[in-house]
């Protein structure tokens, strides 16, 4: 039998939350950055980890239309120094960043942990 730890603190969950709204900003406001794209690419992937869990939920859709929009500012960003999202694409990521601060509040702590850790294998911590 598996035991599970506790949720995040609160001011950890605020913190992270604070974290990924900044970096949301950012990008809407023409001010984003190589760290602000990684910072929402984590979102995603861990996010859709977490929903893979069964800590959440995320639509197939959603989540590739999320994945496509970080793609394309990635690629922006690379050739032309434009790391900012066009304001058709913003809708796809605020819905992975609510979810995401939903999964915060309700995952357990550990499962959180395993999740930015997998993210990182792939390089992105």
């Amino acid at each position: 039998m598996k035991i599970r730890s506790s949720t995040l603190p609160g001011l950890t969950t605020n913190l992270i939350a604070t974290r990924c709204h900044l970096a949301l900003h950012a990008m809407r406001t023409a001010n984003g950055t190589a760290s602000t794209a990684k910072t929402l690419l984590e979102v995603v992937i861990v996010s859709g980890l977490l929903a893979e869990l069964g800590y959440g939920q995320m639509s197939e859709t959603t989540g590739r239309a999320a994945e496509a929009t970080i793609r394309r500012v990635v690629i922006s960003g690379l050739e032309r120094g434009n790391w900012n999202f066009e304001e058709d694409e913003v809708q796809a990521i605020c819905r992975i960043v609510a979810a995401f601060e939903r999964q915060l509040e309700a995952t357990p702590a550990d499962e959180i942990e395993a999740a930015f850790e997998a993210a990182a294998k792939l390089g992105l911590s």
